[in-house]
């Protein structure tokens, strides 16, 4: 079945493409700069041979070559492209065409708005084939068209780079307002006094990594951080590529009420248990944070659908559990490359959205060879990719001793616990000392740092 559009012109504006060529053809030293600050790009043209042109006119100029008439028919000579490019006789006729440059920046946002509708007709042709395809799963389908859409970028006149010091006044503004709010927490808290301290809290486009080895407690500190931050009023989201959202409710619930998990899931709960979660569920209730527990979650949908919790429900920081669990369907090289090209992802995604990314990470199993006592992790531990270290902003490891200590881990319900900051771009190294809860699944601040708070904990054990 045919588009309704299908007779329809596509959009495009020859003269101007004309013109363009021509004004560089006659002015290739002023007018080049300009053409390439509005990022104009061969593809921008419709004409075919305008864009080889351009192409040839771009390389000469990158090559700091000059671009006249003669030396432009040379290069499309030399490489084969004469032909599709028109002809001698058609380079002729752009420059006779062009009186004046004066009118290039003009015309050149009159091809990229061209191009740009040109794309969303094509867009709407996938679109519509994909409404058509019944066999397809409509979660495929939608990321498939966000994907689509989301590739489709519009001409900007911003400038690519600006001077440094044109930007001091608005920095300045933002040091005055941290000093004038007592200092200490600059983004958004994680609920750990003693780690903000260190890191100031999570600050947007950064990408932090928290890695540990299997059940050592990942998900348990970025759920602990997620209802600290969400209490405060922090609007978070968060892909659970393995919880679903019962699991999740129930480790929020245990985790603000301090109840038992075992005893909620196997009903052994007792009426102080039962009124502290009554009590607590008020509270989580009104929690602002957003959840997607979709299993196989691609790396197109968690940049999708990011996209989406921060356009529609003003997201201000996203929790991702865990990066081993993405994928990007038909990857055929190394699996080291795959998760290279996530990270590497995740961290352009921090920055377009200008919000902080937290993802969960395993660390290989060379922790477990080393003795005892060398085994607080390292950056080198982080698994299947060193681009993790690199991408990064900050890596945070968690380790505790109960973990390799079987006698230990049996005996104590509370733990000790260590947040390590292996790495952080912007900031000091260091290590924060935290408990971590058995029963409740759940980091808390650090209760063997006085005697009292010891025996209080003791008591609700």
């Amino acid at each position: 079945m045919g588009s309704q559009y299908d007779a329809r012109e596509y959009p495009k504006n020859i003269e101007a493409e004309q013109v363009i060529l021509g004004s560089i053809l006659l002015e290739p030293d002023s007018t080049m700069p300009l053409v390439m600050k509005k990022k104009l790009e061969p593809e921008h043209f419709y004409n075919t041979k305008h864009g080889v042109i351009f192409d040839t006119m771009r390389r000469l100029y990158l090559d700091s070559k000059p671009c006249d008439i003669i030396i432009l028919a040379n290069e499309l000579e030399d490489n084969g492209d004469m032909e599709r490019a028109g002809g001698r006789m058609y380079l002729n006729e752009l420059l006779d065409r062009t009186t004046t440059t004066a009118s290039v920046e003009y015309h050149v946002d009159i091809v990229r708005s061209k191009s740009v509708l040109r794309e969303f007709i094509h867009a709407g042709a996938l679109i519509e084939e994909s409404g058509f395809d019944e066999g397809s799963d409509l979660g495929e389908i939608y990321a498939k068209v966000n994907q689509v859409i989301g590739s489709i970028v519009l001409p900007s006149d911003e400038d690519p780079y600006t001077l440094i010091g044109s930007e001091l006044e608005a920095e300045m503004d933002k040091l005055e307002a941290i000093h004038a709010a007592g200092g200490g927490v600059v983004g958004i808290s994680s609920g750990y006094k003693d780690l903000d301290v260190i890191t100031s809290g999570f600050r947007d486009s950064d990408l932090t990594i928290i890695a540990a080895r299997t059940s050592v407690g990942k998900t348990s500190l970025s759920m602990s951080m997620m209802r600290r931050m969400a209490l405060d009023g922090t609007k978070v989201g968060f892909f659970s590529l393995e919880m679903s959202k019962e699991q999740i409710l129930q480790r929020l619930i245990c985790g603000e009420g301090r109840i038992g998990l075992q005893k909620m899931r196997g009903g052994f709960m007792n009426s102080e248990d039962w009124r502290r979660m009554e009590d607590v569920s008020e509270v989580v209730k009104d929690l602002p944070i957003y959840v997607d527990e979709s299993q196989g979650n691609s790396l197109i949908d968690v940049i999708v659908k990011s996209r989406m919790m921060v356009e529609r429900d003003k997201i201000e920081i996203i929790f991702i559990d865990y990066l081993q669990l993405i994928e990007i369907p038909g990857f055929t090289r190394r699996r080291e490359n795959e998760v290279s090209t996530i990270s590497k992802a995740l961290k352009m995604l921090a920055r377009e959205l200008n919000i902080p990314i937290c993802v969960l990470s395993q660390l290989n199993r060379e922790v477990e060879s080393r003795s005892e006592k060398h085994k607080r992790p390292k950056l080198s531990d982080l698994r299947e990719s060193g681009s993790l270290e690199q991408d990064a902003d900050v890596v945070l490891f968690i380790y505790r001793s109960d973990y390799y200590n079987t006698e230990e881990g049996e005996r104590e319900t509370v733990v000790p616990a260590e947040l390590i900051i292996a790495k952080q771009r912007n900031g000091p190294l260091g290590r924060v000392y935290v408990s971590f809860h058995k029963a409740f699944v759940d980091f808390y601040a650090n209760v063997y740092a006085t005697e009292e708070e010891e025996m209080q904990w003791k008591k609700m054990l």
